[in-house]
């Protein structure tokens, strides 16, 4: 996630015995500005994880891409005396934007969403006081002077990162745990076939963690929903002024519905796990 990428990152520099990298450590413009460009750095591999929602295509960003983004940063700050500005952002935005991170992409579409990822975080407005780099408060850039104080904010940090932090609609989300679900399925269905096809490996696997993983998902499964535990109105019938005769409310059937097709569900995830587990 964003907060494991930014530990990193941080634990990368603090490790540092560059004397350049120390004198500029105490500037509050540098320590923002790396905080930026370790965020941008940090979303663009995890939008990955998003496929085609996040990026078009998959690209290999490396640690070094960020390193080398660093060092330009330092050398453009390093320019400028403290507390005067004079800060090119354009020249900071082609080297990292256009070229460490742009140099890798293959798609249009990709090359402009990089480009405005990054300059989303890596800005005139990351110097103000009150800037919020993503549409979630959680992210705002820590007004420090020290890796250590900066690396103290990332630990306050989410573990789960919600969409909006990339950039992406809420609901992207959804589509993300459905494709992590496949392929949990996927791997424990495997694992039973492996069970079957080999009877020496039986005592082997029963033992792994995917047996243990289905055991604690039986266990955390709900019970099925019952329409008679419900409140009293819920399911309540009442008379049609026509017929006479008793109907639910349009609310009351769709809930009805709901409740079965949840039922169904729960069914049957509750007996592929058993078939798994045998």
């Amino acid at each position: 996630g964003i907060k494991a990428n930014l530990l990193r990152i941080y634990a990368e520099r603090e490790d540092s015995e560059d004397p350049e990298l120390r004198q500029l450590e105490q500037r509050r413009d540098f320590q923002r500005l790396f905080f930026g460009l370790a965020l941008f750095h940090a979303v663009a591999l995890e939008r990955r994880k998003f496929g085609a929602i996040g990026w078009n295509n998959v690209y290999d960003w490396t640690p070094w891409d960020c390193i080398i983004s660093q060092v330009q940063l330092m050398g453009s700050i390093a320019e400028v005396p403290r507390n005067q500005t004079g800060f090119s952002f354009d020249a900071l935005t082609f080297s990292t934007a256009a070229l460490n991170y742009g140099g890798r992409v293959t798609d249009a579409m990709d090359l402009r969403a990089v480009d405005a990822l990054f300059r989303s975080f890596v800005s005139t407005h990351t110097l103000e006081q009150d800037f919020l780099p993503s549409q979630t408060p959680l992210y705002r850039l820590p007004d420090a002077t020290s890796f250590e104080a900066c690396r103290q904010a990332i630990g306050r940090l989410p573990l789960q990162d919600p969409p909006e932090a990339f950039g992406l609609h809420r609901n992207a989300s959804l589509m993300l745990k459905e494709r992590e679900a496949r392929e949990l399925l996927s791997w424990m269905l495997s694992s039973s076939q492996l069970r079957s096809s080999d009877s020496s490996r039986t005592r082997h696997i029963s033992d792994s963690s995917a047996v243990k993983l289905v055991g604690d998902l039986l266990s955390r499964l709900p019970p099925l929903l019952d329409r008679h535990q419900a409140h009293a109105s819920t399911f309540e019938a009442s008379r049609n002024s026509a017929t006479k005769a008793p109907e639910l409310s349009p609310l009351s059937v769709f809930f009805s519905h709901e409740v079965a097709n949840f039922n169904a569900l729960l069914h049957l995830v509750r007996v592929s796990l058993l078939e798994v587990q045998q």
